[in-house]
């Protein structure tokens, strides 16, 4: 212990010397943070987070000592530490409050003091206010039971050291502690077992009560979601959250009264079920049936549906679950209420097809290649038949592909059918290339062979990609392998023998492999490689896969749009 002193005193007595003789060099603030952890009533702890700003690693000294004490000397400190600290490494010394303020709480300060490799000095300080191990137990005996009457009072002993902004206008923070006493009942069961509750219930109130108030905007629920978004669980780099937070924000404000049995979000788990209603029903909006069973999953618990229609579409196979699910596409629901209705409806009708032998396969649509589906999620299980719709009444008008395209027939055909799309400019883009992952996105999916319950192990296949599901259902059906055994090739355009290769597959694994009427007349089939050559033989034969204008094939040409959607309604039609 001694050493230890002796080492940190030799510290303090050479910053001393730095700043009273070497005045030429830099002093450089530290940007010191704190936080008072409150969540362990026995072992509460005081954080102070370091940020230096010196070029240079730093070896510093902190202590603390009451901020009465305007002159401390080694007798006042209650704690002293020596960290390393790094230019834009966050540092946090943790200070025991059990040990180091057991006598009193109150007002502190911490300091921090160094010298750096060129003897740059750093020194700063920070107030921070602490409470006492012992008078804990006593602050939440008087929270607990508390009235509005006195609750103000109880409040104003934690707000320094909690960190708590206080309401200045009366009559806002009247509501903000009905608020609070309604969320001690509803989220915590009557009693605040630590005083990180009494912090949670505080910003949580701040929220419900803007939420109620008639000038509440946008960006006022926006900005309170953010600065709360550990406390309510949101991941701000979910994808949905990314896209959608102004969304989600308009309807908290716009239907509230939904939420809690129509009483109004008055506790924090009924904005945590508000928000996730909320993401729930403007991500089903903007859903694909590809990920349209991915979307429910995720967000079905925020929804209030009842638990006979949830046991209902749980006994469904996962054809029919596809099919009760494909009644809320595109139906761009207002609000949760609507979506739930829409599905318990589709549920009770789907089950007593399936009970009646019925089965329509599920319609399956792909977007135009790039990966713009957030998750890339699909459609479980595999139809015994290609993917079909009803004709549409419309018919598409991509303006590059007019009616003397040489791919007009099939282009139109499959969007017809609802199995391609354009982009949002109304063009389809022809010439653009696919890339390998888009075409095994676009024939699987066409195919309904996608399962979310597939996995494959290509290093450039992670399962966070939204063309995970399709390259994983096509590895583990036998349909496509990688480049090496370890890799995909994602990104790589896919070549036209390879094309021809997967289609065969698709065929094998459907069962649904035709014999070849005529022999090819591809002048370049000694070109095709080994692998390649039987399934290009076959598909040329059957009429699905041509050659160009002089006969031959090209298997190393790269694959464009058009081509793909020619390969793909030969391909189904030929089913």
């Amino acid at each position: 212990m001694k050493k230890y002193l002796r080492k940190i005193l030799c510290g303090l007595v050479s910053v001393a010397m730095l700043i009273s003789g070497i005045t030429a060099f830099a002093q450089t603030p530290m940007q010191m943070e704190w936080y008072g952890d409150y969540s362990d009533n026995s072992n509460p702890k005081l954080i102070v987070t370091f940020k230096p700003s010196a070029k240079y690693t730093q070896q510093v000294i902190t202590v603390a000592y009451p901020t009465a004490v305007t002159n401390p000397t080694l007798s006042d400190y209650v704690r002293m530490e020596e960290v390393a600290v790094k230019e834009g490494k966050k540092t946090d010394v943790v200070f025991n409050i059990t040990n180091a303020f057991s006598a009193t709480g109150g007002a502190y300060t911490v300091e921090v003091q160094g010298n750096g490799h060129l003897h740059e000095v750093s020194n700063d300080k920070v107030d921070v206010f602490v409470i006492k191990q012992g008078d804990i137990a006593g602050l939440l005996t008087e929270f607990n039971s508390a009235t509005e009457a006195n609750f103000a009072t109880v409040l104003g002993k934690v707000i320094p050291a909690l960190q708590l902004s206080d309401e200045a206008d009366a009559d806002r923070k009247a509501k903000r502690i009905r608020a609070m006493i309604g969320i001690r009942t509803s989220d915590f069961g009557g009693a605040f077992s630590n005083l990180e509750n009494v912090r949670d219930a505080w910003h949580t109130s701040d929220i419900l009560v803007y939420i109620g108030q008639a000038d509440a905007t946008v960006a006022g629920v926006k900005q309170r979601i953010l600065a709360n978004a550990q406390l309510l669980g949101i991941d701000t780099n979910d994808a949905d959250f990314v896209a959608h937070t102004d969304e989600m924000c308009q309807d908290l404000l716009t239907y509230d009264s939904e939420y809690n049995n129509n009483a109004g979000i008055q506790s924090l788990s009924d904005l945590k079920d508000a928000i996730g209603e909320a993401l729930g029903t403007i991500a089903v909006n903007n859903a694909t049936e590809l990920n349209m069973p991915a979307v429910f999953s995720k967000y079905k618990s925020y929804f209030n549906i009842s638990s006979s229609a949830l046991a209902d579409y749980n006994s469904l196979s996962d054809t029919y679950k596809s099919k009760a699910l494909r009644d809320l596409y595109q139906k761009n629901f207002n609000k949760a209420s609507e979506l739930v209705t829409a599905f318990e409806g589709a549920v009770t009708t789907i089950k007593s097809e399936e009970e009646s032998g019925t089965q329509t396969p599920p319609v399956v649509i792909i977007p135009p290649t790039g990966g713009g589906n957030t998750g890339g999620s699909a459609l479980s299980g595999a139809p015994s038949a290609p993917a079909t719709t009803p004709t549409p009444t419309a018919t598409p008008n991509f303006k590059d592909v007019p009616a003397s395209h040489w791919a007009y027939s099939y282009v139109t055909e499959l969007a017809k059918k609802n199995i391609i799309g354009g982009y949002d400019d109304n063009t389809f883009k022809p010439n653009n290339n696919v890339t390998r992952e888009e075409f095994v996105k676009m024939i699987i999916g066409a195919a309904g062979l996608v399962s979310l319950d597939k996995s494959c192990e290509f290093t450039d296949v992670p399962e966070s990609a939204w063309y995970y599901d399709y390259v994983a259902s096509a590895y583990n059906a036998g349909i496509v392998s990688g480049v090496s055994d370890t890799v995909f090739g994602v990104g790589a355009n896919i070549t036209r023998q390879d094309v021809a290769v997967i289609a065969a597959r698709v065929l094998s694994y459907l069962g649904k492999t035709p014999t070849a009427t005529a022999e090819t007349t591809l002048t370049d089939i000694d070109t095709v490689a080994d692998y390649a050559t039987d399934s290009v033989k076959l598909l040329n034969g059957i009429g699905i896969i041509n050659g160009y204008d002089d006969g031959s094939f090209m298997p190393n040409n790269t694959l464009t749009r058009a081509e793909a959607a020619t390969i793909i309604c030969k391909l189904i039609n030929s089913l």
